[in-house]
């Protein structure tokens, strides 16, 4: 069987917040990468990009910029994203939605390859900054438009942050990914986890059924909730794909293997044996209006018998 090609450019924040996962980050991608050429029929051309950087000890040798310039022969002047020195502090590093918007556009996909972006972040996605803000949701508009356009999947991770706006980062690299078919991960769960996701991503793309993904809640709010500088906004809860995140508890991983194909036995429930009883078995009727009927009749024609007696109270009923 012929393997369908497939394109995935790996592409990172090199700002400083990002620096201690890195590294992990690339390891688990290259397992990934690896265990998916190995069980799965695999025609897969992998390109890891920094963003205005790179990381040492890692595959991200090369910058996005580096790469378009010379390898795609892209003018700088068409690229959206931003370069090194023209935003205050580490803005460039982190110009994510932008990048996406030029690596879709301007990348030197094979013709007939699957094409799948993967954005490894912390923070907002234009520009960076610790919450979204309308700018970001514009910036990831454009970056949305230009990967259906040129076919593209994009995947996200968020990782970690001490932001209290962090759910309306995550939120919205969520919604990049759905909207444009791919997944989205969070930095809850663990780099294996992450790993063996991305290899069903990537195998997924090839040959293999697509995971899974939960259908989103139906519902009249916006998607993504705008940070503000009073207390943080209720976001709705991660498909994260469409996306699946990497975070699941501890319970339900453990549990997983046990339960899959099995049929448990429902237990009897042991029979309680009721005590004797020489009080005759009657009809009981509840205590309704039918009760009270039933008893009016028969003391309406006690009554007619003995007009004399002295009237007296039955339940809701006077006689």
């Amino acid at each position: 069987m012929t393997a369908i090609p497939v394109d995935l450019v790996i592409v990172i924040d090199t700002s400083v917040s990002v620096k201690a996962e890195a590294e992990g980050l690339s390891q688990a991608a290259e397992t990934a990468i690896a265990n998916a050429r190995s069980h799965c029929p695999s025609d897969l051309r992998v390109i890891w990009l920094g963003i205005e950087g790179t990381w040492k000890n890692t595959q991200f040798e090369r910058t996005v910029r580096d790469y378009l310039s010379k390898t795609c022969a892209i003018p700088e002047s068409a690229l959206k994203s931003r370069k090194k020195g023209e935003l205050p502090s580490g803005g460039a590093q982190e110009d994510a939605a932008r990048v996406m918007q030029d690596l879709a556009t301007h990348f030197d996909w094979r013709t007939g390859a699957k094409r799948a972006i993967f954005y490894l972040g912390d923070e907002a996605l234009d520009a960076g900054g610790d919450k979204t803000l309308a700018k970001d949701i514009e910036a990831a508009n454009q970056a949305i438009q230009g990967a259906k356009t040129a076919q593209v999947i994009i995947h996200t991770y968020c990782g970690q942050s001490k932001s209290r706006y962090r759910h309306t980062i995550e939120a919205e690299y969520a919604r990049v990914a759905q909207e444009t078919g791919g997944q989205s991960f969070t930095a809850e769960g663990s780099l294996r986890d992450f790993a063996t996701v991305l290899e069903q991503i990537i195998c997924g793309s090839q040959s293999l059924p697509q995971i899974p993904l939960t259908e989103p809640q139906k519902t009249d709010r916006p998607t993504t909730t705008l940070a503000t500088d009073g207390d943080p906004q209720p976001v709705l809860p991660q498909t994260h794909g469409e996306h699946q995140t990497m975070s699941k508890s501890k319970d339900s991983t453990e549990s997983a293997p046990a339960a899959a194909n099995v049929t448990q036995p429902t237990p009897e429930k042991p029979k309680t044996e009721q005590p004797e009883t020489t009080e005759p078995k009657t009809k009981y009727i509840p205590a309704t209006g039918l009760e009270d009927y039933g008893r009016w009749k028969t003391m309406f024609k006690d009554r007619k018998a003995n007009p004399n007696d002295p009237p007296f109270r039955r339940g809701r009923i006077w006689c």
